[in-house]
């Protein structure tokens, strides 16, 4: 059995990562694992030779985002029981939200990644392309939480027996 001690959560705020967030805090308790919450900052305009891609005030449009995910975890985890959890609330530029999410995990000797996926697939393929990549490239073990047309208790994951 693997020890968890840093779990990654990384988070587009969508209902498929509010999801999968419920599962993080569960096994981040479980196993007296610290928490990282990670939302990627991706702005494509990393390549100065590409005028499509410029923005106005690039680093006034960093703090704006950063400052709204910010907000948004924090109200996220209102919602939540976390006490007695260490949790860490991370901001993260980069090119693409998976290769950000596999650094940080790299980076940081996370454990494992909990990340949620929608129910659609596409042919050949078994998650979307962040979800897919992450899992294809993580250091690290990655639990996939799928959305569920209902909703299912949280629980229900969870029995007697170890997942990991």
């Amino acid at each position: 059995m693997i020890q968890v001690k840093k779990i990654l959560f990384p988070t587009d705020f969508s209902r498929r990562a509010n999801r999968a967030l419920s599962h993080s805090l569960r096994l981040a308790k479980k196993y007296k694992a610290d928490l990282h919450m990670l939302h990627a900052l991706v702005l494509w305009d990393d390549d100065p030779h590409n005028p499509a891609y410029h923005f106005p005030d690039k680093e006034e449009l960093q703090t704006r985002l950063k400052e709204a995910a910010a907000t948004r975890m924090t109200s996220d985890l209102e919602k939540s029981d976390v006490k007695d959890l260490v949790i860490k609330q991370v901001y993260e530029r980069g090119i693409t939200p998976s290769e950000t999410i596999v650094r940080y995990a790299g980076e940081n000797d996370i454990d494992l990644i909990i990340i949620g996926t929608h129910r659609r697939r596409r042919i050949g393929h078994l998650f979307g392309s962040v979800v897919e990549e992450v899992v294809r490239m993580a250091p690290c073990s990655v639990l996939t939480i799928r959305q569920e047309k209902e909703e299912a208790p949280t629980y229900a994951l969870y029995s007697s027996q170890e997942i990991l």
